[in-house]
This record gives structure tokens, sequence and C-alpha cells, in this order.
């Protein structure tokens, strides 16, 4: 268990030091690459590795077959891991998550015109595949404690870090809801 919380506790310190280089590189008006939205990355899925090794098939999440339940697992974490590489990668211009782009780019066509932060929902996708998988209790209280972390960085990036370095990000607030895909 400490190094599923030490895993998860880099990946959070990655995150908001992201943030923070992205913020000081655009105040500053210098362009640079920033690796720890990766390494953050890196951290968490390596967190999810251990939690998986940890508690695999406790046997807390019914009567379901492990053989089915690992079949269905799978099938879930691919499809969940297409949707959430899409939402981060693909839907939003190049360099989002790894460049410190003096003049970044807002995203406001597509899932990211219906919804300011729909990496949320792939990534509690994921999560919740990923428990699937599992089949543990223990690993789903964990999976879904970091969808919980996951909501708060987003809140922060929302009111904090967006409004200075996506240009624009205030009138996109008023127009675009924050997590509903409806107004």
């Amino acid at each position: 268990m400490t190094i599923i919380i030490m895993l998860t506790l880099v990946a959070c310190v990655c995150y908001i030091a992201f943030e923070k280089v992205k913020v000081t590189s655009y105040l500053n008006n210098v362009a640079s690459r920033n690796p720890l939205f990766t390494i953050g990355t890196i951290a968490l899925l390596a967190c999810w590795v251990m939690t998986g090794f940890v508690y695999w098939n406790d046997g807390n999440l019914g009567p379901l077959s492990c053989k089915v339940r690992v079949i269905l697992g799978i099938i879930a974490v691919i499809a969940a891991l297409a949707l959430y590489v899409y939402i981060l990668v693909f839907a939003l211009p190049k360099g989002t998550y790894t460049d410190d782009n003096v003049q970044s780019s807002l995203a406001t066509e597509g899932l990211y015109g219906m919804c300011r932060h729909p990496g949320f929902y792939g990534f509690t996708i994921t999560a919740l595949a990923i428990s699937l998988l599992i089949g543990s209790g223990m690993g789903f209280v964990i999976l879904m404690v970091h969808s919980l972390l996951n909501l708060i960085y987003i809140i922060m990036q929302d009111k904090y870090y967006f409004p200075v370095y996506l240009e624009g990000y205030d009138e996109y607030k008023k127009t675009v809801p924050f997590l509903a895909f409806w107004r």
C-alpha cells in the first residue's frame, strides 16, 4: 500500500508542478519542453499496475466469475484507454501536455465544445474499467480516490491555471459547461 500512496503523491506533485511551470513559462514569455505531465502519468499508470498486483481478485466485487470478469475487464480497459487517449491527445492541439508554448491554444471544438473537461470522464471510465479487471473492492476504492483527486486537479486547472495561459478561457467558461454536456 505504501508504494501505491507514494506513486499517487508523485503523480499529484508532477501534475501541479506541470501547471506551475506552464503558467511561469507563459508569464515570462518563454517556450520550453515540460515533461512533468508525462512523468505524472507514468507514475499514475505504475500506481494502477501496483494496485492490480497488490489487490488482484480479492473477491470483493461480487459473484462475477473470474474468467468473465477478466474478459470484460480487458475489453473495457482497452475501450476506456482509447477514449481517454483520444480526449487528451487527438482532441487537443498538438503539444498541449508536452510543450509550454507561449501561445497556448484553446480547444473549443468537438468534445471540448460541449464540456470543458471531458478528460474527467475518460479518466473515471478508465479507472472503473481497471477496477473491473482487478476484481477488488480495495482496488475500486483506490481508483475512485484517484478520480476524486483528478476532479480536484481539473477544478484547479479551471479556476487558477487555464485562465492565465489559455487566451479566451474566461469567455469559453461562459458558453461551455464545466463537466455536463448540456447547459
